[in-house]
């Protein structure tokens, strides 16, 4: 019977603050209708590396019926788009890789100077 490896106690991992465990998912082209099976890229609304939020319109596809706006189905940072403006898209395919995630936190504002001290009176 072979040996489990015992865990070491009292070790954990610790990573810097700045550092980020973010998963990337590859979103589809959306359905945009029974019979459309393909669209084409008018607009991306989210360059690489920029973040939105959940529900958020991040690029249109114009089809011979309709223009739809494709939404985030959560928040993240936009890391890779497998069509460009112009394109043509089919239903199903890959169309942007996403880190999901929160916005990364914005520096903190500078603390505000504290106010000068009445001059004494002589």
């Amino acid at each position: 019977q072979p040996r489990r490896a015992e865990p070491q106690r009292g070790r954990r991992l610790v990573l810097p603050a700045s550092t980020r465990l973010l998963s990337v998912k590859t979103v589809k082209v959306p359905s945009m209708g029974d019979s459309i099976s393909e669209g084409t890229v008018v607009d991306i609304a989210h360059p690489v590396g920029s973040h939105f939020g959940a529900e958020e319109v991040v690029a249109s596809v114009e089809t011979d019926k309709v223009t739809i706006d494709v939404r985030s189905t959560e928040a993240g940072t936009m890391s890779k788009w497998h069509a460009e403006v112009g394109a043509t898209v089919i239903v199903g395919s890959d169309f942007y890789d996403m880190q999901a995630g929160a916005a990364p936190a914005a520096d903190a504002p500078a603390p505000a100077k504290p106010a000068a001290a009445p001059a004494a009176a002589p």
